[in-house]
């Protein structure tokens, strides 16, 4: 049984029709890069949750979006490009990419898995559509929504 079918996602069915759309990986192949999308999979998953926190600890859009990285705060304008930073400066994404870029067999599904991902982060965060835990008198509030 795929370790997949335990992990939802609505990035999942569109990352799998673009790996079963591809006729040219055998079956080793296709192993390789079922595991490689669960692992982007949990790595957007994981940047969701870096995002939802900021946002409540940020509140409105009047305050900086801060990132912690490298032993300081980088502070990020606006949530849509916090959301691209955080995954594709992750350490799982560096890795992705620095690993692949030689293999050209795997790179180009790769780096579709990858922008689709941070396309969908980035809808993500700028929708406004999770909770903010940010508390106004016991109240939670829903963020303002971002201009794309």
């Amino acid at each position: 049984m795929s370790v997949n079918c335990f992990y939802k996602s609505e990035l999942k069915e569109e990352l799998k029709k673009e790996l079963l759309s591809n006729k040219n990986f055998s079956n080793k192949d296709r192993e390789i890069l079922h595991f490689m999308l669960f692992e982007i999979l949990k790595e957007y998953e994981f940047s969701k949750i870096l995002i939802k926190q900021n946002v409540s600890v940020a509140g409105d859009e009047g305050i900086e979006y801060l990132y912690f990285i490298d032993g300081q705060y980088l502070p990020f304008q606006q949530r849509k490009d916090f959301a691209r930073y955080v995954f594709n400066k992750s350490k799982f994404a560096t890795d992705l990419k620095m690993s692949y870029q030689y293999h050209n067999h795997y790179g180009e599904v790769l780096i579709k898995f990858l922008e689709a991902a941070t396309a969908a982060l980035v809808d993500y965060a700028i929708s406004g559509v999770f909770k903010d835990i940010v508390s106004n008198g016991g109240l939670f509030v829903t963020a303002p929504m971002e201009k794309a």
